[in-house]
């Protein structure tokens, strides 16, 4: 795909994603996608962590993982909540809480070596440049800082991809209907978009060892959990 096709389907993506975040259904959404599970991921997720300086919540959307994030460290860290879209963080529900930045994972506002912990939850694969927003993420960590990565990844196989992809349109659509959001739940479709171009986790792990050591996984039913420490 071009990379005008890409930064196409990436303004899309984040349009439905505002819209999404204006109303109640897209986390009812995610529950149910994640026949419940999201929430113990993010727990997870956020308990790798190590609670001190400064902790970065990458595309933080309207708040929801912030929020588990202060609930693990409190005051112990100074958490920044980013994401590319204004709209967000103009709702976000944790802002009392943080400071908020506006930008892309490409190329992060902040200065090399400031960070002590970087954390992403399912919003890595809306990267418009998976790898440079590694890069990225390296740079700002100080060393022996951590990188934390909650997402769904690429199955493998064509016919896991297929299936996934029917699974989450259809989430999106009968949910929707269900939920009383069906304009929502079309919206929510859009995610799919992101499973073709999205790394498997073999491939995360692999991108993410030139820059972290001892990269670690924990598999779920088609997300997982990918950590590692900046050499």
């Amino acid at each position: 795909m071009s990379a005008r096709g890409i930064r196409d389907i990436w303004s899309s993506i984040v349009g439905s994603i505002e819209r999404l975040a204006l109303t109640n259904c897209y986390e009812r959404l995610n529950i149910l996608a994640s026949l419940g599970l999201v929430n113990r991921f993010r727990s997870i997720a956020a308990s790798l962590l190590e609670c001190r300086g400064s902790i970065l919540d990458a595309g933080c959307g309207p708040g929801t993982s912030t929020a588990v994030i202060i609930r693990r460290c409190g005051r112990e860290a100074r958490i920044l909540a980013l994401d590319p879209s204004i709209a967000m963080l103009r709702i976000h529900n944790a802002a009392k809480a943080c400071g908020r930045i506006g930008g892309r994972f490409e190329r992060l506002p902040l200065a090399s070596d400031s960070l002590d912990g970087v954390i992403a939850m399912f919003s890595f694969r809306d990267a418009d440049s998976y790898y440079e927003a590694l890069g990225e993420f390296a740079r700002v960590l100080r060393r022996g800082g951590r990188l934390v990565v909650l997402d769904i990844f690429r199955p493998k196989s064509s016919l896991a991809r297929i299936l996934l992809k029917g699974y989450l349109y259809g989430v999106g659509m009968i949910g929707g209907i269900l939920m009383m959001c069906p304009g929502e739940g079309r919206s929510y479709s859009a995610i799919t978009h992101t499973i073709d171009r999205m790394l498997s986790i073999d491939e995360m792990a692999e991108a993410m060892r030139p820059y972290f050591a001892q990269v670690n996984v924990y598999r779920g039913p088609f997300i997982a959990v990918i950590w590692g420490d900046k050499k």
